[in-house]
């Protein structure tokens, strides 16, 4: 079914109610987030669940606020600008977030396929929303660049930490280190796996600090960008007179041809 058109005044009332709804939700993430720094720093899983769930109500709330941003954007004749999309990513994010609360449970062993099947799960969301509001040169909407900018920061935060812990385990359980027999003596011999990884279980606490203050700036920076929703709508404004002085200038120029070309036959037939 075809959208009807949209006047500004209504559409600027409207877009401001769906990014204020876009802008509460990136705020639930982002105290969600500032939740596992302190879990971080108390070394305590005390917040766990309050910390996904207020993640989860956040994405709901933010991408129900993108949507309907988009479809008013939709209605203006902006159809590129990926908002709608970036709101969808949202919701499938915080739907893959409820199903992994009930799969991946505390005894889970986050070298099992299943732990890290549901991590690929979960970056499913972050990467749609990325490359739907990322900057192109050729893309009409280049204001939220921001906002995809920080949930990939919180994304490459969330492998790293993955990718720590698996460090972590592979060194606590030996792997990466060789002996080898020289007469009465034995040689050890360690990988930088295993030293990475034993330099990350010693100073664990500080990598999680770090990664969980890194990807809170990323939220933040999402945060930021919801709330720039006048620039954006001001910028649409610009963009659609630029493009309207620049179909007025084709229409005189053509028309001018025309009636150029007009006279040269008129004058030929004299």
């Amino acid at each position: 079914m075809e959208q009807t058109a949209i006047n500004r005044p209504e559409a600027k009332t409207m877009l401001g109610k769906s990014f204020k709804i876009a802008a509460i939700g990136a705020a639930i993430c982002l105290i969600s987030s500032i939740f596992d720094i302190i879990m971080s720093v108390k070394e305590t899983d005390s917040l766990t669940t309050l910390s996904e769930v207020s993640m989860i109500i956040g994405l709901i709330l933010w991408g129900i606020g993108l949507i309907g941003a988009g479809n008013t954007l939709c209605r203006m004749g902006h159809l590129e600008t990926g908002v709608r999309s970036a709101g969808g990513a949202l919701i499938l994010w915080a739907i893959i977030s409820i199903v992994s609360m009930f799969v991946i449970k505390e005894d889970t062993d986050p070298v099992s396929a299943k732990f890290l099947i549901w991590e690929g799960l979960w970056l499913i969301g972050p990467a749609i929303f990325y490359f739907s509001l990322k900057q192109e040169k050729n893309k009409e909407d280049k204001f939220f660049d921001t906002a995809a900018m920080g949930i990939g920061t919180a994304a490459v935060c969330e492998i790293l930490l993955v990718a720590a812990i698996l460090l972590a385990m592979s060194a606590m359980e030996g792997h990466g280190v060789s002996m080898k027999s020289r007469g009465e003596y034995i040689e050890v011999s360690y990988s930088k796996g295993f030293a990475v990884g034993k330099w990350i279980a010693e100073n664990y606490k500080f990598v999680t600090i770090v990664l969980s203050s890194v990807s809170t700036l990323g939220y933040l920076m999402a945060f930021g960008s919801m709330c720039s929703h006048n620039d954006f709508i001001n910028d649409l404004k610009e963009e659609k007179a630029e493009e309207e002085v620049k179909e007025l200038i084709n229409e005189v120029v053509s028309d001018y041809k025309s009636k150029k070309a007009a006279e040269t036959a008129n004058a030929k037939e004299d």
